[in-house]
């Protein structure tokens, strides 16, 4: 099942004949808090929707995709993976994640806009991960008691600041300009995602593919990313985990220019795109 932010109201959504269709979620007024309900919430309501439930309500309406909103407002921490966790350039290969914190003020809708802070910003294509239950310690085996879902994220950095001093001091803040954390468009629940591991993550500007990479070639999966972050800090419901860069970020060699259109798209998760100023 997909769960998204429309007209300000949650909604449950389907897919047929490539056109959306939601139904309103009574008794809750944000995704946020259905996020703080997680596991009562999937028990009495969630595991009783089928798409075709979604398509014969007459209650049910047309979405337009363009009007999704940011699906999650008021996560606690937004941890991210970033050191190559999709290269496989065996001398990179880290013994543990390399985790970063991206500020959840820079958090986007999945149609936005970002201003350059210079002419070095950077951007990589993420599988988000998003926490339901949280909690410490949790184990790999047990991760999908912990998953709420998942979402794409596009994570914007302005690498001159990143670097400023030659030295890598200000990655956290680098990433965290206004709208610098686009996810969306949607939450898709683990049940709804199908074979995630075999899909691809694609990147384009101004409609060319200039990132593609398979899901199944991260260095660190799911369940140990999970496992790892956990052992360490609390994770709590609404918390988004970013999987970190799809290659070697200086492999495309292209910074964004103003008038840019970048998109990030996963195939059955959607597409989120942010237009450059």
């Amino acid at each position: 099942m997909r769960l998204g932010m429309y007209e300000n109201y949650p909604v449950l959504i389907a897919l047929k004949n490539q056109q959306y269709w939601g139904l309103k979620i009574q008794d809750y007024q944000s995704i946020d808090e259905i996020l703080q309900n997680w596991n009562y919430f999937q028990e009495t309501f969630l595991i009783t929707q089928t798409d075709d439930k979604i398509f014969n309500n007459p209650q049910s309406i047309k979405l337009d995709y363009e009007k999704f909103q940011l699906p999650i407002k008021y996560s606690r921490q937004l941890p991210t993976i970033n050191l190559h966790p999709l290269t496989s350039t065996r001398s990179l290969r880290p013994a543990l994640p390399n985790i970063f914190n991206k500020f959840v003020s820079s958090l986007a809708g999945p149609n936005n806009e970002i201003k350059l802070p210079s002419d070095r910003v950077d951007w990589t294509s993420n599988l988000v991960i998003v926490i339901g239950a949280g909690g410490r310690d949790i184990k790999k085996e047990d991760f999908e008691d912990t998953v709420a879902g998942y979402m794409i994220g596009t994570d914007f950095f302005d690498q001159k600041l990143a670097n400023a001093d030659n030295q890598e001091a200000q990655v956290s803040i680098s990433k965290s300009y206004k709208n610098f954390t686009p996810i969306g468009p949607f939450l898709s629940t683990i049940d709804s995602v199908g074979d995630l591991f075999g899909k691809k993550i694609i990147t384009e500007i101004n409609g060319e593919v200039v990132q593609e990479n398979e899901i199944n070639k991260m260095i660190f999966d799911v369940p140990t990313i999970i496992e790892y972050v956990s052992s360490i800090i609390e994770l709590y419901p609404g918390d988004l985990l970013f999987t970190g860069i799809p290659s070697d970020s200086s492999d495309h060699g292209r910074y964004l220019n103003s008038g840019d259109v970048l998109t990030s798209s996963i195939k059955g998760l959607g597409t989120i795109q942010t237009r450059v100023k």
